[in-house]
């Protein structure tokens, strides 16, 4: 299956003091379509991601977690640099399911953020749980990555 990811432009989180949040973004800059959407820090040049999400309607959905205080938490306590809201827009094809292929993608981002080594944080606001796998074979490293993190069952 092929899936398109149409990504918008990154939104930066604000203090939410003045709404009894810890942060808060414009809403009338979300759009209300389905897709994956990632709360990341930005410094200097490079993007880290700390949450992955998917929504039917990112507008409705970022908004609970914006009132999801252990994840706000999770993102606030997270190293530092600018707080970042990511929204890749899910554009499906004829036969395509949009909930199939939403859990399709989000997996596949969060698999690929551990493979990196990228400390994600789950609903709850804490770190997922992973294994750290380590390969000592030198002559095989070209076919075997030294390193390989999995996520805990």
């Amino acid at each position: 299956m092929e899936l398109d990811l149409f990504w918008h432009r990154p939104l930066s989180l604000q203090n939410g003091y003045q709404e009894n949040l810890i942060y808060t973004v414009r809403a009338d800059k979300i759009p209300s379509v389905p897709g994956i959407y990632i709360f990341a820090r930005k410094y200097g040049k490079s993007m880290e991601p700390l949450y992955v999400g998917r929504a039917n309607d990112f507008q409705k959905r970022v908004m609970q977690q914006l009132n999801n205080t252990r994840l706000m938490m999770g993102i606030k306590n997270a190293s530092a640099g600018c707080r970042t809201l990511l929204l890749a827009e899910l554009v499906t094809k004829p036969g395509q399911q949009l909930d199939k292929g939403l859990k399709i993608v989000e997996s596949a981002f969060i698999k690929h953020y551990l493979a990196e080594g990228v400390n994600l944080l789950n609903v709850q606001g804490t770190q997922l749980r992973r294994h750290i796998i380590l390969s000592d074979r030198k002559h095989f490293r070209q076919y075997i990555p030294v390193t390989v993190y999995v996520e805990k069952q």
